[in-house]
């Protein structure tokens, strides 16, 4: 391998990680965004409105955003785990700088492993995106339908 080829790879792992780490960071940000604020909404509808709810429905709201968050939390949390785990990987790999070919192989092998163990790990996405929507906007629907029958006076609250 001549020494501009190196070079090149060089600059070309450089530019794939920066771009990679620019993306997921717009695209993290914008989901945690609007993710936080759905959740901080409810709960302050919640606070606002639990006084005049009946028991069951603080509950089941409570317990119904409760997993959605958790659902929500644990894939996040499982990801992070994930990135921290070949981020130190990563950081290892730089032991090698002395040795070009040795160092770039290693920085390759662990991109397919990580490719790999994203992968494994996006099979849960799905699942754990489901559960935490699903979940979620019940409850929020169970909050706004007994708002409704409470600001309206009809007796259709869920009761216990």
């Amino acid at each position: 391998m001549k020494a501009s080829d190196l070079e090149y790879q060089r600059k070309l792992v450089e530019l794939k990680v920066q771009h990679a780490g620019e993306v997921y960071g717009f695209a993290a940000a914008y989901d945690n965004a609007i993710i936080l604020g759905g959740y901080a909404a409810f709960f302050g509808l919640w606070a606002g409105l639990s006084g005049e709810l009946t028991p069951v429905c603080r509950a089941a709201t409570a317990a119904l955003m409760g997993i959605s968050l958790m659902a929500y939390i644990v894939w996040h949390v499982a990801q992070m785990l994930n990135r921290q785990r070949f981020e130190g990987e990563r950081a290892a790999a730089f032991d090698l700088h002395k040795d070009p070919p040795a160092f770039l192989a290693e920085w390759e092998a662990i991109r397919l492993r990580y490719e790999a163990s994203w992968v494994t790990l996006i099979r849960y996405w799905r699942p754990a995106f489901l559960v935490s929507l699903g979940a979620g906007m019940l409850g929020a629907g169970i909050l706004v339908w007994n708002a409704a029958a409470f600001a309206l006076n009809l007796p259709l609250q869920l009761r216990g």
